[in-house]
């Protein structure tokens, strides 16, 4: 069975023999999406939303769906504009995960932002954001240290740009 929950999103819930039980799958089929990780004058850029699902406000990179027919690059360039007001001058693609691949096809990209300047947010209708926050990556480790930061992504996200920067300070000894 198939429910089309919104353009490009369903519901599947499928019996599939396993070792010859049948047993009940679900499945979300959920569309590719950015995550960008902002960085500024050693600063992290991150979103301050509420969150229907869990019925909070959580502190988070910057995210969202890929339209079709968009690239992956143009999205996040679109989703970093939308949510903080920041364009930036230089991009580099940092990894793809599945952040819940027991039930959905959800693909996530990481991108890393840098050069970053202001030009005004241009928010989605229904975006929940509250505020944009910058906070030292030292600061944010210790935050995700403390279970501050609940967003699996965002927690992703600083254990790749910790790695990506250290990465960078190697080679340049």
């Amino acid at each position: 069975m198939r429910v089309k929950v919104e353009e490009r999103i369903s519901l599947q819930i499928n019996k599939i023999r396993v070792g010859g039980e049948l047993i009940t799958k679900i499945k979300l089929d959920f569309p590719k999406v950015v995550v960008i990780i902002p960085v500024k004058d050693n600063k992290i850029i991150l979103v301050r939303q509420y969150r229907y699902p869990i019925d909070k406000e959580i502190l988070e990179l910057p995210a969202g769906k890929v339209k079709k027919g968009e690239s992956l690059l143009n999205a996040a360039k679109r989703e970093l504009l939308e949510e903080t007001g920041f364009v930036a001058r230089k991009w580099r693609k940092l990894g793809k995960f599945y952040p819940t691949p027991g039930y959905s096809s959800e693909e996530q990209h990481f991108f890393l932002a840098t050069g970053l300047k202001f030009r005004g947010s241009k928010r989605e209708k229904g975006e929940l954001i509250r505020k944009v926050e910058a906070i030292e990556l030292e600061k944010l480790v210790g935050m995700v240290k403390r279970n501050e930061i609940k967003d699996g992504k965002t927690v992703i996200g600083v254990f790749l740009v910790l790695s990506t920067l250290k990465i960078f300070s190697k080679r340049r000894k």
